[in-house]
């Protein structure tokens, strides 16, 4: 294990405000019409969610046509009523991230009163657009194995979807809280001309291709790929846009707690550990946390918190070479090539023309450094080197050193969403996130702040 140090902070601020932002929410389209298949102008459509009962609505045009925008991804109960008709309703209808979906209705002659329930359950046919893409469900993230758990790497479940090197993990080794790379491409597409949005925001980081922040599993409510004739909104991407959604607070209060665990107990050990005596290397992964969301005044505003910690040590086992007890002291009459040759060690001191034109330096009696040439530098960087722990190879002492050292990551996640909802047209939810990590190896510290208000 390197040794421990104080954390350096660097701070990496991600700021973005947006004014509107629809592009994880989902739309409702339709034609209203009667039994004659005429149009029923002025149907008044509304879009309730069932876990907060905040509702939605519009009112079909000339045409029959109705549209409710910035609906968050959920259940709803739909409803139609117009004078001289009976009110159908229709419940479950689940709405996915980014979606735009299709609802028609046919009514019935009669009294206002009288109410059509029918049961319906998602959307079956998205119609209203030609994009193609995959959802990926908050259960299937709940429930489906992740190593790391990453949601991301749940892409791998997308059709069209090539993985590439870099791709999946929890990627906090190589210092990038949230996520790891965008080892993907889609369609043949080129991997690093994907995009990444978090609440319709894009997070990625032009230069290595992966978002700046990517919410914990416990916090994300879903997430689509669209791989396919993206609307005018994406046009800056050739490849595939991925579209997360934060969870939302809801009516009831609701909440968990939850840890995962993996150790070395079932690893095996590096081949070559074993070949010198060495115990397996170190290996322990916890991520615990947990989450609250309910509402802070019924049917109007909501809250919802992810705390998320997560703490991992690797060992990395290898076998390398180290200076000898003798070379740092400077006496390397002991060291030889693998052909048996000694490796000669000039004085940079004595260096001479020669009548050819070349240069040539004489070697230090009995190929020893002398103390009083050795610099304070170097005889402070040789400290650092551990002793050999093996004879190493024949003449060169090649590989002479066994180690399991491994590095420590903690990384530290807190997600927190709010949703008010002005009216029935209009609503404000913001998010504010921050991920940081703590590399000891690394001897610093990384820090992302997100705020993301959308309206």
């Amino acid at each position: 294990m390197s040794r421990a140090a104080k954390a350096v902070h660097v701070p990496v601020l991600v700021c973005l405000f947006a004014a509107i932002g629809f592009g994880q929410t989902a739309q409702l389209t339709g034609t209203v019409i009667d039994q004659s298949s005429a149009t029923v102008a002025g149907t008044k459509v509304t879009a309730t969610n069932i876990n907060t009962s905040v509702a939605r609505s519009t009112v079909a045009n000339q045409t029959g046509n109705y549209l409710i925008t910035a609906l968050l991804p959920g259940s709803y109960r739909v409803t139609a009523e117009a004078p001289g008709f009976k009110q159908i309703s229709r419940e479950p209808i689940r709405l996915e991230v980014d979606q735009v979906a299709r609802l028609d209705f046919n009514l019935e002659v009669g009294e206002t009163r009288e109410t059509v329930s029918v049961e319906a359950g998602a959307v079956l046919l998205d119609s209203a657009t030609s994009t193609i893409g995959t959802t990926v469900e908050s259960r299937q993230i709940s429930e489906l194995p992740l190593n790391g758990r990453n949601p991301i790497d749940l892409l791998a479940l997308s059709a069209g979807i090539r993985i590439q090197a870099g791709f999946g993990g929890r990627a906090v080794q190589v210092g990038t809280p949230g996520g790891a790379f965008q080892g993907y491409s889609f369609n043949g597409g080129i991997a690093g001309s994907n995009a990444t949005l978090v609440e319709g925001l894009a997070l990625d980081m032009a230069q290595m291709n992966a978002p700046s922040f990517v919410p914990p599993a416990d916090a994300t409510q879903e997430f689509r790929a669209q791989t396919n004739k993206f609307s005018a909104e994406y046009g800056r991407t050739t490849g595939a846009v991925i579209s997360m959604s934060i969870k939302s607070g809801t009516n009831s209060f609701r909440g968990s707690l939850y840890e995962y665990f993996r150790n070395r107990a079932l690893n095996a050990n590096n081949f070559f550990q074993n070949r010198v005596g060495n115990r397996r290397a170190p290996f322990n992964q916890n991520e615990f946390g947990g989450t609250l969301g309910g509402p802070i005044r019924r049917d109007k505003t909501f809250f919802f918190v992810n705390v998320d910690e997560y703490r991992q040590v690797v060992g990395a086992p290898s076998i390398t070479t180290v200076p000898t007890a003798l070379q740092q002291t400077g006496n390397f009459s002991q060291t030889f090539t693998a052909a048996g040759a000694q490796v000669a060690i000039a004085d940079p001191l004595t260096t001479a023309l020669q009548p050819n034109g070349t240069f040539a330096r004489q070697v230090f009696p009995g190929n020893v450094i002398p103390q009083n040439r050795i610099s304070r530098v170097a005889g402070n960087v040789v400290k650092v080197f551990p002793l050999p722990t093996l004879s190493g190879q024949g003449f060169t002492n090649v590989n002479n050193f066994s180690t399991r050292a491994g590095s420590r990551v903690n990384e530290h996640q807190v997600v927190t969403k709010i949703d008010h909802n002005l009216n029935a047209r209009w609503k404000v939810f913001g998010t504010y996130a921050r991920d940081w990590l703590n590399l000891n190896y690394a001897r610093k510290s990384l820090r992302r702040r997100l705020f993301v208000g959308a309206a």
